[in-house]
């Protein structure tokens, strides 16, 4: 049912837990975790029962069993291998990866309501986890309750800015209702994630609704589209960028003539970058504005727009995109310094 499976299913190795156990469990843990990696994960599933039945109270063994189970597609078998670990180790620090393995198993199962209340009992315990937010807000998305999945990725991001599909699936959820708010959270993902499949279809993503009110009929001939919201000069809802979304289209509309017809992706990207660098935010209200505009604002103040649209451009494979990154390797190492010192606010709302 899901398509980040991989991003679902975090390998934990616990070294300090193996540490801390006798020799001879340590070294069966070792192995079976190696066995999983290498993708047996029925050997490694017959090593960790062997630990169990070794010392039935060892917590990790359980973990490490429900983690193989989920991850070889034996759904069921991890559903009700989870909900006795939650019933023995209601108290282990480490019982929120179990909740992550088990609501994962329920989704494959197609059994969403009961995967959204594990993730759930597992948010009350751990309220801080940024991932449990992340998979319930996964599994409302793919069934279509889009409100509250963007009030979960709202979090996730919140508590983890640095979680590229958190951002990635908030663009998703804002694509009709906000495009400018779509647009700073697909690019925050792009930044994050700026190679592989995902950044290919992100970064399409980003294009479409750059030129979703804009067409080219002809040679001649260019249509702008302007619903009535785009106009409209007095607005007060929440995240209102109606007049970037205008200043956007506007200049998508001229990426298409003469005048930028000598300008690389990344060049146009880094001009619809400077104008989300320059929203005014200090009277409006809202998630986006208090998370995201920050954000690009500061890059915009540190002169960092035009690295950040090149890293952004890099799944295109475009000659002079791959040219400038391999030129300016020492700005982009730059930029990641920078973006892992920014200060994220941590407000919600």
């Amino acid at each position: 049912m899901r398509t980040l499976i991989a991003v679902l299913l975090i390998i934990y190795p616990f070294l300090t837990s193996l540490g801390q156990s006798d020799d001879a469990i340590t070294s069966s843990m070792k192995a079976g975790i190696a066995l999983h990696d290498k993708g047996d994960y029925e050997g490694a599933i017959k090593i960790y029962d062997e630990v169990i039945k070794k010392d039935p109270h060892f917590f990790l063994a359980y973990y490490e069993k429900s983690l193989s189970l989920v991850t070889a597609g034996k759904y069921q078998d991890c559903a009700d291998l989870s909900r006795e670990i939650i019933k023995q180790f209601p108290t282990d620090k480490e019982i929120l990866k179990v909740y992550s393995n088990y609501g994962t198993a329920l989704d494959y199962l197609q059994k969403p309501d009961e995967a959204i209340k594990i993730y759930s009992e597992g948010i009350k315990k751990f309220p801080d986890n940024y991932n449990l937010y992340f998979n319930r807000g996964v599994t409302e998305y793919v069934h279509k309750d889009i409100e509250k999945a963007t009030e979960d990725f709202k979090k996730s991001v919140s508590l983890n800015p640095m979680h590229a599909s958190s951002h990635m699936y908030l663009a998703y959820c804002m694509k009709t209702t906000n495009k400018v708010a779509s647009i700073m959270s697909i690019s925050t993902f792009l930044i994050l994630e700026p190679t592989g499949k995902r950044a290919e279809s992100g970064a399409q993503f980003l294009s479409s609704l750059l030129g979703s009110n804009v067409e080219k009929k002809d040679e001649k001939n260019i249509v702008i589209s302007m619903s009535p919201d785009m106009l409209d000069t007095k607005s007060k809802k929440e995240d209102d960028f109606h007049l970037t979304e205008l200043t956007l289209t506007l200049g998508s509309a001229l990426d298409l003539g003469e005048s930028k017809k000598d300008l690389n992706i990344a060049e146009k990207m880094k001009e619809k970058l400077d104008v989300i660098g320059v929203i005014d935010g200090s009277k409006k209200k809202g998630f986006f504005t208090s998370f995201y505009v920050p954000f690009f604002k500061q890059m915009h103040t540190d002169s960092l727009m035009r690295t950040a649209a090149y890293i952004m451009s890099a799944s295109a494979d475009n000659k002079d995109v791959n040219s400038w990154l391999e030129q300016n390797k020492s700005h982009v190492e730059e930029f990641y310094i920078w973006v892992d010192k920014y200060a994220w606010t941590k407000k919600e709302k």
